[in-house]
């Protein structure tokens, strides 16, 4: 799951729906019979979590776009509370034996007791962050399926990855970024030391990568970061930053890794859609091809070719969230079944895929359309997205 919550699976649900409904109930199948939820499934095994317990975004991303049909949320709801409530038992994994990497949230006792986690658990920061949103997702179900003492509480956990948040550590001019902390103070960390594995306080990722992943919360993250003018700058660095100055093409934003999937897109709630447009598509026509070795890295179920995919639809869906980012889409037309009766329809004219991407007007089901995002209950019905184009100098 780790893999596939930010785009395979959404694109999965808008592309093969019934499938998508399948893969559901059988989740829950799983919880049913193992007791716990699979973050991955390898030969009828739960396991490894690399992370948090990120099934939970994927059903609460369910759950919000109207995945209804043989799905007994009821049950849904109660494996989720699972993953939020107990601590399973440690497999000792030798990769990082201080809790379970089998299901569930090993790092559960401190995130309950402190509301953060400190490394006495491997990945503590990380998973601070993912267990963090894995609560909102919870949240959006228990806003339909329990009660308001229910979801308040998984609300305000939602909050505690703010508790990561070091206003003191800097890095290339820039202050504030998430990082290691004990019970009392935050511990010497550089936000730019990356490559971090099971052990670590941060996997597969940097501080400086990290720090743009509380996509649930990220109004907080500009307000963090000094407003949106710094946000700006900050997202501008990540993806300017040269790491190795022998290769200019290694630089902290990684296209390979799903830390840094939504880094394009970010811009957007900065009051930037030109740049969240023009980001992400010079790193799709740079980093990816239709040759053998055309992926910037490995294909992780299908990770990288659904990034791809939401970037040539022109959309970009946010984890357990109904909004979905608009940026512009590489075809003239584009029509996709959405099953019962629904298609969504995008049409772009005026423009050319490499050259004139920048969206000059919008039209949603045939109204003028003022804000970049759309939101599926707005995609509930037979939808047209109509992006006029043409060719415009980036306000750079």
């Amino acid at each position: 799951m780790w893999d596939l919550f930010r785009t395979s699976i959404p694109l999965m649900q808008i592309l093969q729906p019934e499938a998508h409904q399948q893969l559901i109930r059988s989740l829950v199948d799983v919880w049913r019979n193992d007791g716990y939820l699979p973050n991955a499934r390898s030969v009828n095994y739960n396991g490894p979590v690399q992370g948090g317990s990120n099934v939970d975004i994927v059903l609460g991303d369910a759950y919000l776009k109207g995945v209804r049909g043989a799905v007994n949320w009821k049950d849904v709801y109660a494996a989720m509370v699972k993953d939020a409530e107990v601590t399973p038992p440690n497999n000792f994994d030798p990769r990082a034996n201080d809790s379970s990497t089998k299901e569930g949230r090993g790092a559960l006792p401190e995130w309950l007791d402190l509301g953060f986690i400190t490394p006495d658990f491997s990945r503590s920061v990380s998973r601070g962050i993912e267990y963090a949103i894995n609560d909102f997702a919870l949240y959006q179900v228990a806003l339909g399926e329990a009660d308001d003492q229910e979801s308040t509480k998984y609300w305000l956990r939602s909050q505690n990855w703010r508790n990561f948040w070091n206003p003191a550590a800097s890095s290339l001019g820039f202050q504030g970024f998430v990082g290691p902390r004990n019970r009392s103070a935050f511990l010497p960390h550089d936000p730019l030391q990356g490559g971090g594995y099971w052990a670590d306080p941060l996997y597969q990722g940097s501080a400086w990568e990290y720090s743009f992943n509380p996509h649930h919360d990220v109004a907080t993250l500009v307000e963090l970061c000094g407003g949106r003018e710094n946000f700006v700058s900050r997202l501008r660095m990540l993806f300017e930053y040269e790491i190795d100055p022998e290769d200019p093409n290694v630089r902290m934003y990684n296209p390979a890794n799903q830390v840094s999937f939504t880094s394009p897109y970010l811009f957007h709630f900065a009051a930037r859609p030109d740049l969240s447009t023009s980001t992400s598509r010079k790193t799709a026509r740079e980093k990816f091809s239709p040759t053998p070795k055309g992926l910037p890295g490995n294909a992780d179920s299908g990770a990288m070719q659904s990034w791809l995919s939401w970037n040539m639809i022109g959309l970009f869906p946010l984890p357990a969230q109904t909004t979905f980012l608009i940026h512009s889409p590489w075809f003239e037309h584009l029509s996709i079944d959405l099953g019962s009766g629904r298609r969504l329809v995008i049409s772009s004219t005026g423009g050319d895929k490499d050259t004139s991407i920048h969206v000059q007007s919008l039209k949603v089901n045939g109204q003028e359309w003022r804000r970049p995002t759309v939101r599926r209950s707005e995609r509930n019905r037979p939808a047209l997205l109509i992006l006029v184009q043409q060719e415009l100098i980036d306000r750079i």
